[in-house]
């Protein structure tokens, strides 16, 4: 199958406007291909670093995936992201090294990647993926607490989106599987992520 995840990385740089990758900019390039790469994009920011490390990334693109996850769910045909989101940026220096260290786990994905069990891709089970992916985007607040603990449900998000982009059912399935633990372990964990 196409590299929809590679590929989904390497259009970032190409969007960046000289020294910066302007959110609004990302929004315009991505959102005629649907919602699976406005899934896929912040989910991959929050999961590769240097970018995920950056205090308060996290809860953004968890924001932005809990915002695009329930228009998803309330059947919009576009994604719409708010005007002060998209005025947000990061430099083209931190988007490079990003795709540096996610190239090898991107092309690893991809080529596992094919169109099976499309049935888990109709309507009704992308509007409960969709809502779980928002459950998830909410854990990505608290987590942001730990260092790189929002990478587990962004991750999560990103095979899930992926999944979705591809039709592929496998990965859906895997995706499903880890979001039951991300989302067990913060329960489990509340009142130590979220002591108020």
């Amino acid at each position: 199958m196409p590299e929809e995840l590679t590929s989904t990385l390497e259009d970032l740089d190409s969007e960046a406007n000289g020294d910066e990758l302007v959110v609004g900019d990302l929004v315009e390039s991505f959102e005629h291909r649907g919602f699976g790469p406005m899934l896929l994009v912040p989910s991959l920011i929050s999961l590769v670093p240097p970018i995920s490390g950056i205090p308060g990334v996290p809860a953004v693109c968890g924001l932005l995936i809990m915002l695009i996850s329930f228009q998803m769910i309330f059947g919009r045909s576009h994604p719409w992201v708010p005007d002060m989101v998209k005025k947000l940026s990061v430099s083209r220096e931190k988007v490079e090294k990003m795709q540096e260290k996610g190239r090898p786990f991107t092309k690893r994905i991809d080529s596992l990647s094919a169109r099976r069990l499309s049935w888990l891709t109709n309507p009704v089970s992308i509007r409960i993926i969709s809502a779980l992916m928002g459950i998830l985007a909410l854990t990505m607040i608290p987590l942001e607490l730990v260092p790189f603990g929002a990478a587990a449900p962004a991750g999560t998000i990103a095979l899930l989106s992926l999944g979705l982009m591809a039709r592929d059912g496998v990965m859906i399935l895997f995706g499903l599987l880890l979001s039951s633990s991300v989302v067990w372990i913060v329960a489990a964990n509340w009142n130590i992520l979220w002591p108020f």
